[in-house]
């Protein structure tokens, strides 16, 4: 079989991340044999390049050759060459239409070498969202019955439902784009519209069989783009524990709670931060919806997951930070009434190289907003926001720098958090509380 530039990078780029033979085998990017080989051709000739090979090139797998004789079998009005061609046509590889789609990102980019090529590749092929492969999957019967020499293969149409473990869906489903599983953690069920981005994962967290907060996971930085949660008085101390990882960020077809491995593995480490990179790092592990935020012990020891977790200085965690956490703790128990949801993220730096273990991304900025639609009046209701420095040599601009340390946290109105989140994620039309937390 006949394989494009892309797909041979595709394929040793995974396996250059860790995934073996049999996982690659499973995305049905290629056929296995065609897989193997690439895999094979790089070890000896640490090439993706392959010779050409003289003689016409095919236009369908084998497989699709034995299907495409057994519907001939069954219709012998139809040649293989029309069936082919309808086959082609009708586009019924839906792996093969976001192969397309990534090929589209993949050139935009314009990558100059076989490594940038595989660094782009992966980062678009993460980017695919779920709802995409979703809807690729879900066109398929229509399409199928729209041509009348295929009518039989409408009995495999489900075996198609096995790309959603590659995607996420009904297999497990707690990580996918729009969070629509934990939705109850934001106002109005209503995610923060105008953010989005290459790269970002919506995780449902959930532990001990329960849904405690929801993260939206950035997978290039290594680092949660924000986590939102719902806030109540805790009613114990912060609990000892050990620091959790996401076995879905590393594969789909993994458990959908988070747990604690003594020594991941490296599919994991390539898909998110692991306690390692921590470790003598000179930054503390800051929470973002904070163990102090929460209710009941299984509550807090669910925020101690590392998708939860940036790196955060330790006079900014201890101090100014710490004592914004206790001030909104206060606001919500003398002045909220029902339900404080809140949302709490991070600023990464506008450029440069600032990361700890070389793969895990610095936050230049902390930044929180929440909503409590139904209070008693106050200046700092319904809603209300801040901004801290997790740098203290940074610039002015967004904070200014009062403390001798530099670790100061400034508070501000929701729409003023907006529009520094606008201009610093280039992002436009950010809203994190619907109607901005009005009823």
């Amino acid at each position: 079989m006949v394989t494009c530039k892309e797909t041979r990078a595709a394929i040793i780029a995974l396996h250059k991340n860790g995934f073996t033979g049999k996982d690659i085998v499973a995305t049905k990017i290629a056929p296995k044999s065609t897989i193997y080989r690439i895999i094979k051709n790089f070890k000896e000739r640490n090439s993706i390049l392959v010779k050409k090979a003289s003689g016409r090139p095919r236009k369908s797998s084998k497989r699709q050759d034995c299907l495409l004789k057994r519907i001939q079998l069954w219709d012998r009005s139809a040649t293989s060459a029309e069936l082919a061609q309808k086959w082609q046509q009708a586009d019924l590889n839906p792996i093969e239409n976001l192969w397309s789609i990534l090929k589209r990102q993949v050139d935009k980019q314009k990558p100059t070498n076989s490594d940038k090529l595989q660094e782009v590749i992966m980062a678009e092929w993460v980017a695919i969202s779920q709802d995409l492969a979703q809807k690729s999957i879900e066109s398929m019967p229509s399409r199928i019955a729209e041509l009348p020499q295929v009518k039989m293969l409408k009995f495999a149409t489900g075996a198609l439902l096995l790309l959603l473990s590659w995607f996420g869906g009904p297999v497990n489903g707690e990580i996918s784009a729009n969070l629509e599983k934990c939705l109850k953690f934001f106002y109005e069920n209503t995610t923060p519209q105008g953010i989005s981005g290459k790269g970002y994962e919506g995780i449902c967290q959930i532990y001990k069989n329960k849904y405690r907060f929801a993260t939206m996971y950035d997978r290039t930085r290594r680092i949660p783009l924000y986590s939102a949660y719902i806030l109540s008085s805790p009613d114990g101390p912060r609990p000892e524990t050990p620091w959790k990882i996401e076995p879905q960020l590393a594969s789909l077809k993994a458990d959908k709670e988070m747990e604690y491995r003594k020594n991941p593995d490296q599919n994991v480490k390539d898909s998110q931060a692991v306690d390692e990179d921590y470790t003598n790092s000179g930054y503390t592990r800051g929470h973002l919806a904070p163990s102090g935020h929460q209710n009941t012990k299984e509550d807090r020891i669910a925020t101690f997951t590392l998708t939860n977790i940036v790196p955060q200085m330790e006079k900014s965690n201890s101090g100014p930070w710490n004592v914004l956490e206790n001030q909104m703790l206060t606001r919500f128990e003398k002045f909220c009434k029902e339900t404080m949801y809140v949302i709490t993220g991070a600023i990464p730096y506008e450029s440069g190289e600032h990361v700890i273990s070389k793969r895990v991304q610095i936050p230049e900025y902390m930044w929180t907003a929440y909503c409590c639609p139904t209070q008693q009046k106050a200046s700092f209701f319904p809603t209300y926001a801040a901004v801290g420095r997790n740098d203290p040599n940074s610039k002015e601009d967004i904070v200014e720098k009062k403390n001798k340390n530099g670790y100061d946290v400034k508070e501000m109105s929701l729409e003023d958090l907006e529009k520094i989140l606008q201009k610093r994620l280039n992002m436009s039309g950010i809203s994190l509380f619907k109607n901005k937390c009005k009823k």
